[in-house]
């Protein structure tokens, strides 16, 4: 997975192109709709009625892109707010099923790739045993959500805190994920960083989990240790 955001890499880009490359953007068409509203943590019996108006504008979104020839699309972690949260009681994976796969049927009928990262409150490796505890949730809620729609897509992550050094913090990471669940496992992928963890540090967790990499570029061409773009993007490809 390859994240374009920086304008110094146009003629690379143009290159990639030629191979197939799938494009997108991140969580919602402001010309459409709003597919990441959420509610405040009081006002959670607002729940049911705000995640389907995200569904359904997201479904609404996707045929749109389909009509743009646009096949590549993050969905927002907001899609059922506070999925994940100790307080929530609404029962989303039975209520929201139909149109979860409505969702899915527009994704896999017309090849689209996506994909969900949560936010910054996602810390795999934290040393709070409670955040760690968290994030495995909120982890959970998103391979669920892509279950439900019966879809492939990567949940992407950032290796996470320094706490500690560098090597602890990659440590923790690669303990806490035999803490999760085989379906997140499955789905997860690290992100470089533009502060700490690089690109090779993320693949030396590939190595020792099997987490694929997806290589942001801005981050890389703020945090790296003089690599090109070229020889990352052809390692990371390897995984």
């Amino acid at each position: 997975m390859f994240a374009l955001s920086h304008p110094g890499t146009h003629i690379y880009f143009r290159r990639l192109l030629l191979v197939n490359l799938k494009i997108g953007y991140v969580s919602t068409n402001r010309s459409l709709c709003k597919s990441d509203s959420t509610v405040r943590l009081d006002h959670l019996e607002r729940v049911k009625e705000v995640a389907t108006n995200n569904l359904e504008c997201l479904k609404r979104t996707l045929e749109w892109n389909v009509e743009h020839d646009i096949f590549f699309f993050r969905i927002s972690s907001n899609t059922i707010p506070f999925a994940s949260h100790p307080k929530m009681t609404f029962n989303w994976r039975e209520e929201m099923r139909g149109l979860l796969g409505e969702v899915g049927d527009v994704i896999r009928e017309n090849s689209i790739r996506v994909s969900m990262h949560p936010g910054q409150y996602t810390v795999l490796n934290s040393e709070r045993e409670e955040v760690v505890k968290s994030s495995i949730e909120e982890l959970r809620y998103h391979a669920d959500l892509l279950d439900l729609m019966g879809v492939e897509g990567n949940v992407q992550i950032h290796v996470g805190s320094s706490k500690g050094g560098k090597e602890g913090g990659t440590e923790r990471f690669m303990e806490n994920f035999s803490l999760l669940p085989e379906n997140v496992k499955s789905r997860l992928v690290a992100e470089n960083d533009d502060r700490v963890y690089k690109v090779k540090d993320c693949l030396e967790v590939w190595g020792r989990t099997g987490t694929p990499v997806v290589l942001d570029n801005l981050h890389h061409s703020l945090n790296n240790d003089g690599e090109r773009l070229e020889e990352v993007l052809k390692e990371v490809r390897v995984t």
